[in-house]
């Protein structure tokens, strides 16, 4: 296939462009490096440097790599931010699936693949979450998907293609070569900001140590951006027979909790990691992972990289090489 990856120098989309280029895919990326990076990507990568809401260069660039699928994954994608810069998130994730879908129909409608997120479902009523849940947002960032995905499914009816939204759960991990992953500083992921602190030698604050959960603090459900990756190939693959938006959890089906977390650094270390408890933040619920049944029957979806040994190993190995990310390969 030919692919089309918007976003494609961010976390998870150079994760993908890597996983796609070593199956035989040809994959160009369209990204404007705000939030990605240019040393995510090989050298020899096909690139478009366009602001996604810069609908004309996108239709050009569109027209001439003609692909045969997009896969959307360029967005603001932090909660505490979005709260704060509301408007930000709101001109950036909306307006930038609003120009996409304008260049698409303006040029050749296409099926798309969107990174989606769990942030949709808010506080959820029932654990595991399935796509059912009704879609409750506390925050702009998930607003912005909840709107993101409206405009996609328009898109389909009004076009008959098909697309898919993928809810993530908490992205994590990095390539087990060691030479990407997560470059966001701060960060709000739990284990690239464990690994900070102890780059730092600073204590980490944990929020909460009180949560209804197996040891006081609240649970949730990491999948590896390596698994991430091969689910956008296994939706790419499957939207031929689409002409509808199918929205689809990617998780694992299993929570860990903080403590977990910590537990597993500390055993990949052989250190102990500084750590206190504060209090809670606003809003986090005590249990949040996925029911990944239709991810597996709709998509033949399962979670092969996603154990916490091999999470913790990659971002170990990640994080503890490269501890100011790609500043490393800055002048």
């Amino acid at each position: 296939m030919k692919l089309f990856v918007v976003g494609g120098a961010g976390y998870i989309g150079s994760h993908f462009y890597r996983h796609a280029r070593s199956l035989g895919h040809e994959v160009c990326v369209l990204d404007n490096f705000s939030t990605g990076f240019r040393e995510s990507l090989p050298a020899d990568a096909q690139i478009y440097e366009v602001n996604l809401k810069d609908t004309e260069n996108v239709k050009k660039a569109l027209l001439d790599f003609r692909p045969d699928v997009v896969l959307h994954y360029a967005a603001y994608s932090f909660v505490g931010e979005s709260c704060k810069f509301p408007e930000k998130y709101f001109d950036n994730n909306v307006g930038g699936m609003k120009s996409l879908l304008k260049a698409l129909e303006e040029t050749t409608p296409l099926p798309v693949v969107f990174s989606s997120t769990c942030a949709v479902y808010g506080n959820p009523e029932s654990i595991p979450v399935n796509e059912n849940e009704k879609i409750a947002p506390m925050s702009p960032y998930g607003e912005t998907k909840v709107e993101c995905e409206a405009e996609l499914k328009k898109y389909c009816e009004a076009n008959m293609v098909g697309a898919f939204a993928l809810r993530y759960f908490n992205a994590c991990g990095a390539d087990p070569k060691g030479d990407i992953g997560e470059s966001h500083f701060p960060t709000q992921r739990l284990i690239s900001s464990i690994f900070k602190a102890i780059n730092d030698g600073v204590e980490f604050t944990m929020f909460g140590d009180d949560f209804d959960t197996r040891d006081g603090t609240c649970i949730r459900d990491y999948i590896h951006v390596l698994d991430l990756a091969d689910a956008h190939i296994k939706a790419a693959e499957k939207l031929g027979g689409l002409r509808s938006l199918e929205v689809v959890n990617l998780g694992t089906g299993q929570g860990t909790s903080n403590k977990e977390i910590f537990d597993a650094v500390e055993k990949q270390l052989n250190t102990c990691v500084k750590y206190q408890f504060g209090p809670r933040r606003d809003g986090d619920p005590a249990r949040l992972f996925a029911d990944c049944s239709k991810a597996n029957s709709v998509l033949d979806f399962e979670a092969k990289h996603s154990s916490l040994e091999n999470i913790i190993e990659t971002a170990a190995k990640w994080h503890l090489e490269f501890p100011n990310g790609y500043l490393h390969m800055k002048n």
